[in-house]
């Protein structure tokens, strides 16, 4: 059994310099020098070199890596991808005011709809909670959306409870429930 005792750190080792007492008290005075590291300050100078050599030697971005671009003249680059929301018409950002023939969460939700190429399934499609979902009255904090995402949108339409699905082949969406109503076992 091999037992190592530790040596305890002597004042110099912490970075003090003098100790001594104070005339006509009890206190100490105690100098400390501050103590950098010449091994620290040399690997902080060479991370910041390596650092800056990455940031300055690289002219690409994340979006130039995903995006296609077409070079016009030797400094002219254009994006000639589809934009994000041309891509998934639910991230588009939107701001709707319903107008007053807009009774219900349902009739809110088609409206929103019309301009995106997606459609809520007939009732045939639709489960008993959104039934009641779609049917009920539109509430006035909803009448009115600012800078919001139509996905957004229509998740706040539909409250907590339900999760919006979306089916990108036929271009519906619809809405599920984990909670069970109290009418049901």
């Amino acid at each position: 059994m091999k037992v190592s005792i530790l040596k305890s750190p002597s004042p110099k080792d912490w970075g003090i310099s003098s100790v001594r007492p104070l005339p006509n008290t009890k206190a100490l005075s105690i100098k400390i020098r501050p103590r950098i590291k010449t091994r620290a300050k040399e690997m902080h100078k060479k991370l910041i070199i390596l650092s800056s050599l990455i940031a300055f030697s690289s002219n690409l971005n994340a979006n130039e890596l995903t995006e296609e671009y077409s070079q016009l003249s030797r400094y002219v680059k254009i994006n000639v991808d589809a934009e994000y929301q041309q891509k998934n018409p639910l991230k588009t950002i939107v701001s709707i005011r319903f107008p007053d023939s807009i009774e219900t969460v349902g009739q809110a939700a088609t409206y929103a709809l019309e301009q995106s190429g997606y459609v809520m399934p007939n009732s045939k499609g639709l489960t008993s909670a959104v039934k009641i979902l779609v049917s009920r009255p539109l509430p006035r904090i909803h009448r009115k959306f600012e800078h919001i995402t139509l996905e957004n949108l229509l998740k706040t339409l539909a409250g907590e409870a339900f999760v919006l699905l979306v089916d990108p082949i036929s271009r519906k969406v619809n809405f599920v429930t984990t909670l069970k109503s109290q009418g049901e076992n």
